[in-house]
C-alpha cells in the first residue's frame, strides 16, 4: 500500500504543477484581455494619479510623501522622460518603462528581483502631462518555488492518496493473498467482492477490480474443477488396475510352476515390470490422497530424530548394494505434530531420490538442526546427495509430478518424477515448507522445514 500511497501523491501532485503552470501562463493574458479589469485598473491609476499631481502642483514635494510609504505599495509621480520628481524610489532604469507608457493608455508593469513597477501615462487638471509609478513589494518568485507544494497542499493531497490507496489496495491485496494460496495448493480459496455496489439486488457500478475479482473467482474454481476431475481420474484408474495387476500376479506364479528354464527368464522379466507397475499404482494413490487431504486428523508429536532412525535401515539396505554410504548428523532432537507414517514416507522418497542419482561409493548426507527465524521456530532435515544436480531454472519445477529434469537419465535411474513431489504434498500438509537447491561443491540439497511443536 505505500507503493500506491507515493503513486498516488505523485500523480496528483503532477497534475497540480501542470495546473500551476497553465494558470500562470493564462492569467495574466486574461489580466490584459480582459476589459472589466483593465478598465478598473486604468481608473484607479487615474484616480491617484490625479489626487498626486494635484498636490504636487499646489503645495509641492511635501504634500506627496504621504503616498509614499517607507514598507508597502508607494506612488511616485515623474515626468514624460521618467524622471521622479519628488522622492527616491531606490529604483534606476525607469525611462524604458516611461517611454513605453508615453505611447499607450494602458497600464504596463516591469518586475525586478524583490518589487514590482506599474507604470502610466496621465494628464494632470491644469494639462500637464505627467508619468505615474507605482512600486509595490510582489517579489519575483524563485523558478523552483512554484514546484514545491504547500502545506495545506500536502495535507491534503496525502489524505486523498491514502484514501484513494486505501481503496485501491485492499482489493488487490485479497487478490494477491487469494494468489499465493492458490499456489501453495488451496484452490478453493474465493475472493470476496466486499466494494460492490447493490441496488434491488442489481448490481451498479462495477469497475474493473470488481470485474477481475469475479473473473478470478470464476478460474480459481475452473481450476479447482479440472484438478479435482484429474484427481478422481487418477484414483479411480490407480483402483482400477490394481484388479488386473494381482490376477497378472497370480497367473504369473501359475505359469512358474509349469513353465521349464528357458521361460522361467521371460516370467522374471514380467515379474519386474509387474512390480514396477504395482510401485507406480501405490505412489499414483498416495498422490491422489495428499491432494485431496487438507488436514492431518490425530496428528501426535513426532520426534524426527526417531523418524531418521526409523527410516535409515531400508534405505541403507538398498545403498549397501551401490556401495554408497548414509552420514546423519543429528543437532537437535526437534519435535513437530503431524503423521509419522507420512512424515516416513516423505523422508524415504528423498532417499530413495538422493540415492537414485548418487555415483556409487558415494555419501549421502542427513542433517537435522534448528532454526530461529523471527518469533517462529524451525526443524529443517537436509538430504544432500552427490548427483550431477539440477539446472537452476529447474529446482521448482522438479517438485511437481512427474516431471523428468532428463528424460533420458531418468528411465535410465528409474522412477516416474513423484516420490519429491509426494514429499513436497506432506511437508506442506504439515504446515512446512521444501527447498531444493545446488550445493557448491556438486549434488542437491533438498530441504524440509517444518514448525517446531
Amino acid at each position: 500500500m505505500k507503493t500506491n500511497i507515493v503513486k498516488i501523491l505523485l500523480l496528483y501532485w503532477t497534475v497540480m504543477v501542470g495546473v500551476d503552470m497553465v494558470v500562470d501562463l493564462v492569467y495574466p493574458l486574461q489580466m490584459r484581455r480582459s476589459p472589466p479589469i483593465r478598465k478598473a485598473i486604468n481608473s484607479a491609476m487615474a484616480m491617484l494619479g490625479e489626487r498626486l499631481s494635484e498636490a504636487y502642483e499646489t503645495q509641492g514635494c511635501d504634500a506627496t510623501k504621504p503616498y509614499s510609504t517607507p514598507a508597502g505599495d508607494s506612488l511616485y509621480l515623474a515626468d514624460t522622460n521618467g524622471r521622479i520628481l519628488c522622492g527616491d524610489p531606490g529604483i534606476s532604469g525607469l525611462e524604458p518603462l516611461a517611454a513605453d507608457v508615453r505611447g499607450t493608455s494602458r497600464v504596463l508593469a516591469h518586475s525586478y528581483d524583490k518589487f514590482q513597477v506599474v507604470g502610466t501615462s496621465m494628464k494632470s487638471s491644469s494639462g500637464r502631462q505627467y508619468v505615474l509609478f507605482l512600486k509595490n513589494d510582489v517579489v519575483r518568485p524563485n523558478f523552483f518555488t512554484w514546484m514545491f507544494p504547500g502545506p495545506t497542499t500536502v495535507a491534503v493531497s496525502c489524505t486523498i492518496a491514502l484514501v484513494f490507496a486505501i481503496l485501491l489496495s485492499l482489493p488487490l491485496r485479497r487478490l494477491r493473498q487469494a494468489t499465493r494460496e492458490m499456489a501453495s495448493g488451496r484452490l478453493d480459496v474465493r475472493v470476496p467482492n466486499r466494494h460492490r455496489l447493490t441496488v434491488f439486488g442489481k448490481r451498479i457500478l462495477d469497475d474493473d477490480l470488481d470485474r477481475l475479482t469475479t473473473d478470478f473467482n470464476r478460474m480459481a474454481e475452473r481450476i479447482q474443477g479440472l484438478v479435482e476431475a484429474q484427481n478422481l481420474l487418477l484414483r479411480d484408474v490407480s483402483h482400477e488396475l490394481r484388479s488386473p495387476l494381482a490376477r497378472l500376479n497370480v497367473t504369473l506364479a501359475l505359469s512358474r510352476r509349469e513353465a521349464d528354464s528357458q521361460m522361467q527368464i521371460h516370467l522374471d522379466r514380467i515379474e519386474r515390470e509387474a512390480n514396477k507397475l504395482g510401485d507406480l499404482i501405490a505412489r499414483l494413490l498416495s498422490l491422489s490422497y495428499m491432494e485431496t487431504t487438507r488436514e492431518i486428523r490425530d496428528a501426535t508429536a513426532v520426534s524426527l530424530g526417531d523418524l531418521v532412525r526409523n527410516v535409515l535401515p531400508n534405505v541403507q539396505y538398498e545403498a549397501s548394494l551401490r556401495r554408497c554410504s548414509i552420514k546423519t548428523r543429528l543437532d537437535r532432537d526437534c519435535a513437530i505434530r503431524g503423521d509419522i507414517n507420512l512424515l516416513e514416507s516423505a523422508l524415504e522418497n528423498i532417499l530413495r531420490n538422493a540415492l537414485r542419482y548418487t555415483p556409487e561409493d558415494g555419501i549421502i548426507e542427513v542433517v537435522l538442526t534448528q532454526l530461529e527465524n523471527g518469533q517462529r521456530t524451525l526443524a529443517e532435515l537436509r538430504v544432500c546427495d552427490r548427483g550431477p544436480g539440477v539446472p537452476e531454472d529447474e529446482l521448482e519445477a522438479i517438485l511437481r509430478p512427474f516431471y523428468q529434469v532428463d528424460r533420458a537419465r531418468q528411465n535410465k535411474a528409474g522412477g516416474y518424477g513423484l516420490g519429491l513431489a509426494i514429499a513436497s504434498r506432506v511437508v506442506r500438509l504439515h504446515g512446512g515448507n521444501i527447498v531444493a537447491a545446488n550445493r557448491n561443491n556438486g549434488g542437491l540439497a533438498v530441504r524440509m522445514l517444518f514448525p517446531v511443536a
